[in-house]
């Protein structure tokens, strides 16, 4: 407390101490309480906009589109956030400085002046809380990453090509897998006990079972299931499913397995963005034909020969 007064000659300190207890001087009287409410309002902000994230994030995943006052409150508490925590790095020095009961300080200016723009951003904080409520945000469940489990066959035998599909499709480098080999030699089992090692790599998992005379519209359908919980889907043109489906996929990393591929599937035409390097999503497709492989273009290729009745479906 000696520290406080002995800065300065007394007449200094006395003068400089009398400014600060006049008018706005009680900013430094009160700057710990100040600090305390800052960091719990700070935190009670962070917590709405985590609740809010989820909300939005829930309805993008039916196709929704955010809306500008909630992008710009998101922005707001972004740059607020920022600018708080850069303040709160002071805290220790500002706090050290304080002196007499923390009515005075060793360098009253500086202390004022910090106090003075905690309060302000206390201020700024309560206000942006008290405009985070937003009616249009529902709250449903989030979309779940992987359909529900399915009942699959033993597949003894097929490890070794299990670990050298998963290897090829978790290579960066490498956006496309096509397996290919004659029905019943267990493709299918093998996309099936994959499945699951997928839910902690990518945000959605899609599967697809394409049948010989299938249209574009079926493999737009089944996507749309996976994706979305409503059904107002059901009466759009294939060009507005199409728009739909690259909406909701252009905003996750996905993987898309495309089950028994008879023909080229034409990715724009359904509405599946394209992997990519920077999106990090990834498409598995099996196939008889070694054209269909071709075709499609895959960057790498697992052929699976014939097993025996025990180890394929």
């Amino acid at each position: 407390m000696g520290g406080c007064l002995s800065i300065l000659p007394w007449g200094q300190a006395v003068d400089i101490s009398c400014n600060c207890l006049l008018g706005d001087g009680n900013y430094i009287h009160m700057m710990k309480d100040n600090l305390e409410a800052l960091e719990g309002a700070i935190q009670e902000l962070q917590r709405k906009r985590d609740d809010l994230l989820r909300n939005v994030s829930i309805e993008e995943d039916k196709g929704l589109e955010r809306l500008a006052q909630v992008e710009g409150w998101l922005s707001s508490v972004e740059s607020l956030d920022s600018q708080v925590s850069i303040l709160l790095e002071h805290k220790p020095i500002e706090i050290n400085r304080l002196c007499l009961f923390g009515y005075f300080s060793e360098n009253c200016i500086s202390s004022y002046e910090y106090d003075k723009e905690v309060s302000k951003k206390l201020e700024e904080v309560t206000k942006l809380i008290s405009k985070g409520d937003f009616k249009d945000v529902a709250g449903k469940r989030p979309l779940p990453k992987v359909e529900k489990k399915k009942r699959i066959q033993t597949t003894v035998g097929l490890d070794s090509m299990v670990g050298k599909a998963w290897d090829s499709i978790m290579k960066t480098e490498r956006r496309t897998l096509g397996i290919y080999g004659m029905g019943g030699v267990g493709k299918t089992t093998l996309l099936a006990t994959i499945k699951n090692k997928f839910k902690d790599e990518f945000d959605v998992v899609i599967w697809v079972v394409v049948s010989k005379d299938l249209q574009y519209k079926g493999i737009q359908d089944q996507i749309l299931r996976r994706l979305r919980v409503d059904k107002e889907w059901e009466n759009q043109t294939e060009e507005e499913k199409a728009f739909s489906i690259d909406d909701i996929l252009g905003r996750k990393k996905f993987v898309l397995r495309l089950d028994d591929l008879w023909s080229e599937v034409d990715l724009d035409k359904i509405g599946v963005p394209h992997p990519t390097q920077e999106n990090e999503s990834k498409i598995v497709f099996t196939t008889r034909s070694k054209e269909v492989f071709r075709y499609m273009r895959a960057d790498d290729e697992l052929k699976m020969d014939c097993l025996s009745t025990s180890e394929s479906w």
